[in-house]
């Protein structure tokens, strides 16, 4: 089950990656398709509109809070296992 989990997650991760090289490497191109080049103007306006919102504003000072939270968890640990081994914890004693 974890294993199924673990391999759709990171298929999801490659596609999404791949796709979005392959439309930066090709936007020109489809760009001169009015019909996308219409309907891709339309979805960046609405894009622009949303990220103005409020609540989107929001959201983005409380993600960038919780990644600031796991900055400083994750260097508290390192100065935590580095103090560990300073004082001989972490080493094997040998007789």
């Amino acid at each position: 089950m974890i294993d199924g989990t673990l391999v759709i997650g990171v298929g999801e991760v490659l596609k999404i990656t791949i796709v979005e090289r392959l439309f930066q490497v090709g936007r020109d191109k489809l760009m001169m398709i009015p019909a996308f080049a219409r309907c891709y103007e339309f979805l960046m306006s609405w894009r622009v509109y949303l990220e103005t919102l409020a609540v989107w504003q929001a959201m983005l000072r409380w993600a960038r809070a919780i990644k600031e939270r796991g900055h400083r968890m994750l260097a508290f640990g390192k100065n935590w296992l580095a103090s560990l081994k300073r004082k001989g914890w972490l080493t094997r004693q040998r007789e």
